[in-house]
């Protein structure tokens, strides 16, 4: 028998293609949608056990203490806005960033800037989602993947133009079923529905 609960990454939704609701949260992996005529969206928030798996006792097996919970109600007309909420997941789920700064990182304890405030590893146009973008030595490896039910193509900008972009599986092997056309200093890259595909740049004779 089926059950209604299924894993959830960063949200889930509901929409009937004229409006719907969805709810994003970080750190609660599992929710539902009611098999009943509302609808209503379930999420897991805690599990407890009256003993640990492979334990003799009772310790593990129960979640006590205080439990905090954050879940954002996104609500949406027309169909299920997917890309935006795996994005939207995506900011929700990334935790804030520190960083100390010493006295020489002042600006009048610095010399003047020479590089421009703002700069990108790539730019990048496309329905499919980027989960990924990370330097490997001298290559630059960007993996994505297409949320929707239709082929989408992605068009990717790298800093470095002169590099020669190839598609790889998730271990690293040549993908011999992604395609990539690099023309104009951008890779073209055409995703099937579903599919992950993992681009990698690497300058020319490196």
């Amino acid at each position: 028998l089926d059950v209604e609960t299924r894993p959830q990454v960063t949200w889930t939704a509901y929409g009937d293609g004229k409006a719907g609701l969805a709810v994003v949260s970080r750190g609660l992996p599992e929710s539902a949608v009611c098999d009943s005529p509302d609808r209503p969206i379930a999420l897991t928030l805690l599990r407890g056990f009256r003993k640990a798996v492979f334990s003799d006792d009772n310790m593990g097996g129960q979640v006590t203490g205080t439990h905090r919970f954050r879940f954002d109600i996104v609500p949406f007309s027309g169909p299920v806005p997917v890309v935006e909420l795996c994005y939207l997941g995506q900011r929700v789920g990334a935790p804030v960033r520190s960083v100390v700064l010493s006295r020489k990182d002042y600006p009048e304890y610095r010399p003047a800037a020479r590089l421009p405030r703002l700069r990108s590893f790539l730019e990048y146009t496309g329905n499919a989602v980027i989960t990924s973008v990370r330097m490997c030595g001298n290559a630059l490896s960007v993996r994505m993947f297409n949320p929707l039910n239709t082929e989408e193509t992605a068009v990717i900008s790298p800093a470095f133009p002169e590099g020669s972009p190839r598609c790889v599986t998730l271990d690293g092997r040549d993908d011999m079923v992604q395609n990539v056309i690099f023309k104009d200093s951008a890779a073209r890259v055409t995703l099937a529905p579903k599919r992950i595909a993992t681009v990698v740049f690497e300058k020319d004779g490196e």
